[in-house]
């Protein structure tokens, strides 16, 4: 998720149509890495017996929230600039991130950490 919290920072400094490629590539590769264990954290929450209504909810809640993020995006926009807006998704971002390690063992499943060996 970190990757994509840097994404809109990129496009701060993006001046030529490659650049926004390859920040599309990295948003890419950073939300292939979000989606598929969200769907697991997700359904392991899950009430029993009522999974299709909470992903009913679920799928219900981000496309209301992406119309309203892009209708409120838009007026940030039009009012001070990409600038402040891309700072304030990458802080927002960021910050989401950074709270899941808040929860990460409530996340984890039983309770465990995983370990994962360094590569050198």
């Amino acid at each position: 998720m970190f990757l994509t919290s840097i994404v809109p920072l990129g496009y701060i400094f993006a001046t030529l149509p490659w650049h926004l490629y390859l920040l599309e590539a990295l948003h890419a590769l950073g939300m292939a890495m979000v989606i598929p264990p969200w769907g697991g954290i997700f359904i392991r929450h899950a009430e029993k017996g009522k999974e299709a209504f909470c992903w009913s909810l679920e799928s219900s809640g981000i496309g209301i929230s992406a119309g309203v993020a892009g209708i409120t995006g838009g007026l940030i926009a039009k009012a001070f600039g990409f600038l402040p807006l891309f700072l304030g998704v990458s802080i927002l971002t960021m910050t989401a991130t950074f709270l899941l390690f808040l929860i990460r063992k409530e996340l984890l499943t039983k309770g465990k950490v995983i370990l994962i060996p360094k590569q050198y």
